[in-house]
């Protein structure tokens, strides 16, 4: 962004959201990062601290509003209560834009708090945090716009006494709706693509009735008890500190007391709010599934309700001196407990899991591309690198946040897969940087030979997780690859019923997805061949069948899709050709057939143009049209 004028990938100033993977949902995470980034540059501890820093400024602020209303005596405990919670101790450090959003939502209540407490002027102020929290998390969306709505309802008179404050309020919400409009102007899909990507069950071939029971089943998940309190296996690892609870238990007296008493106050409005707050969290998450990055904000309530919890037992009729030893005595546990999580953490919480890879703990940015990577392209000016990216999500933002971009262009990333399915380019300046298990599979494929090793990278369980080696082609290795691709073009045969025809399937190998993914009507699940170019389908018709066409939807690309009918009676086939470019993303075509013919046999080919012998093509759906 900082490199190209603030201009995004798209040649747009200023854009409202960056690409993240396969959709779009950073925005402010982005832009709170630059002048930090222009100040010290590129480092791990500058991101995550920019983002402490920032999302703690936003808690103040609640901290702030709740001492001057309804927690005078027991504010200062909030600040404890947060950094004791587990799932905040751990995620707070991670510079994930879900603590941004749990911040910009305090903020948020903050700003509300006093709104209706002390001057309808803080509502501009409420509608900047909102905007802020808006824009820096998806699920976050939602999670505004419900409590925003259900705040606009049960405060309506409170609203309509200060109605002419809400004019200017309604034209700063316009401007800050300008941004997120021309977002929509050139990717109004992204929404929709954005769930479709997470395989969110409304895109799912489901009775809508099912999908808001699911909705609703979901929603209630984020809700219980069992879910934040016990010790469980729901979430990945890396995202949960072992045998803690994601709210942790010592925590749960303090937030029953204070969700009671909150419920006892709920007339008022000041209580009101973080009881909406905490029904309002789950609805952005219970769109695909329960998450707790998706649930994050939940900490805020819960901790607001443990300072309330203790502000009832402090505001009972106690002799002053007592409160003031009570005051000690929690700030004392809280703090101690505090020590002894960070300890515990710091000391062992590296070997709480013996998971380290994609779905654990993803471990070896650092040692990997911040370490051994630039030493090793130091030591000799000719060594390229080839590192596994099995391991991690979006190994290629480590490479341009680790790199120089003249150190980048001599480190490729993949799997050793990708040497052993078909012979690539390899010669003795090429070093693999491989997970133990890539290496064993090196080892033991007929097709390669170890050279040598340079080195390894332990994990912090002792155990070595990735080797620096040496790898090369056996000598009769082009012999291999040529039987195995002849035995690739090979087509599997299926028998199938689609709509009611019973047909014999002939169709090339598929290395991800089945069949029935083609005719399920779902464009959210494909095949994906495994390296045919042309992917080929033979439909053999038990019975001859009148076919008008076929409507077919694949992945992006410039492709080719021959269709060769043989009809009853005809020798020859009848053939239909017809050449795609520059569709839209994941395209659906028709190909119409001349009327009244009888098929009994169809043979269709689809072929990348842009790849040789060589590709895996995506189809989504196939439709025979009558």
């Amino acid at each position: 962004l900082v490199r190209d004028g603030f201009y995004g990938q798209e040649k747009i100033f200023l854009p409202t959201y960056f690409p993240n993977g396969q959709y779009f949902n950073l925005s402010v995470s982005v832009y709170v990062q630059v002048i930090p980034y222009l100040l010290f540059g590129k480092s791990i501890f500058v991101t995550r601290f920019t983002s402490v820093l920032l999302s703690g400024l936003m808690v103040l602020l609640l901290i702030g509003a709740l001492r001057k209303t309804i927690c005078p005596r027991a504010w200062w405990s909030i600040l404890l209560f947060l950094s004791v919670i587990p799932t905040w101790f751990l995620h707070s450090r991670t510079a994930f834009e879900t603590v941004l959003f749990s911040g910009f939502y305090a903020a948020f209540l903050g700003a509300y708090l006093l709104y209706v407490q002390f001057s309808p002027r803080y509502l501009y102020l409420v509608i900047i945090m909102a905007a802020l929290a808006f824009y820096t998390y998806s699920p976050g969306q939602v999670v505004i716009a419900v409590t925003g709505m259900a705040l606009f309802g049960v405060d309506f008179r409170y609203h309509w006494q200060n109605r002419s404050l809400w004019v200017k309020g309604l034209i700063l919400v316009g401007l800050f709706a300008i941004p997120y409009v021309r977002f929509l102007s050139y990717h109004h899909e992204a929404p929709a693509q954005h769930l479709r990507t997470l395989d969110s069950y409304w895109f799912h071939d489901l009775p809508l009735r099912e999908k808001i029971l699911r909705y609703f089943i979901e929603y209630l998940r984020g809700l219980n008890p069992y879910y934040w309190f016990v010790p469980h296996s729901i979430d990945l690892p890396r995202h949960t500190m072992k045998d803690y609870g994601h709210l942790g238990l010592w925590n749960l007296p303090f937030i029953a007391l204070g969700f009671i008493y909150a419920l006892r106050q709920w007339r008022k409005s000041a209580y009101r709010l973080f009881l909406i707050a905490f029904l309002a969290i789950p609805s952005g998450a219970a769109l695909v599934g329960i998450g707790i990055t998706r649930l994050q904000a939940m900490v805020i309530p819960m901790a607001v309700f443990a300072a309330l919890g203790w502000e009832w037992i402090v505001s009972a009729r106690w002799v002053l001196r007592w409160q003031k030893i009570a005051q000690w005595v929690l700030m004392i546990f809280l703090t101690v407990l505090l020590v002894m999580m960070t300890r515990e953490s710091l000391t062992n919480g590296a070997r709480w899991f013996e998971d380290y890879g994609l779905y654990g703990m993803q471990y070896g940015a650092r040692q990997i591309f911040g370490q051994k990577v630039p030493q090793f392209l130091a030591a000799d000016p000719k060594t390229n690198l080839y590192i596994s990216s099995v391991w991690a999500n979006g190994a290629d933002v480590l490479v341009r946040f680790f790199l120089t971009p003249e150190q980048a262009r001599r480190v490729q990333l993949g799997s050793i897969d990708t040497f052993l399915s078909r012979k690539q380019p390899l010669d003795d300046n090429l070093t693999f940087i491989l997970t133990a298990n890539e290496f064993r599979e090196a080892l033991e494929s007929p097709k390669m030979r170890l050279i040598g090793i340079e080195d390894e990278i332990p994990y912090p369980n002792g155990e070595t997780g990735f080797y620096i080696v040496r790898l090369g082609y056996v000598d009769h290795v082009d012999q291999i690859f040529a039987q195995e691709m002849e035995a690739r073009r090979a087509l599997v045969s299926t028998h199938a019923v689609v709509e009611g025809v019973s047909m014999q399937i002939n169709y090339s190998q598929i290395d991800d997805g089945e069949l029935a993914n083609l005719f399920d009507q779902r464009p959210d699940t494909l095949i994906r061949g495994r390296e045919a170019n042309p992917f080929i389908i033979e439909v053999q018709f038990l019975q001859p069948q009148l076919v008008k066409g076929i409507r077919a939807q694949f992945g992006s690309m410039n492709f080719e899709v021959a269709v060769y009918l043989y009809v009853k009676g005809e020798e020859q086939p009848l053939e239909l050709r017809q050449v795609y470019r520059d569709l839209p993303p994941d395209p659906t075509v028709e190909l119409v057939f001349p009327e009244n013919i009888l098929v009994e046999k169809m043979r269709i080919e689809i072929r990348n143009v842009d790849y040789g012998e060589v590709a895996n093509i995506h189809i989504r759906e196939l439709k025979f049209l009558k």
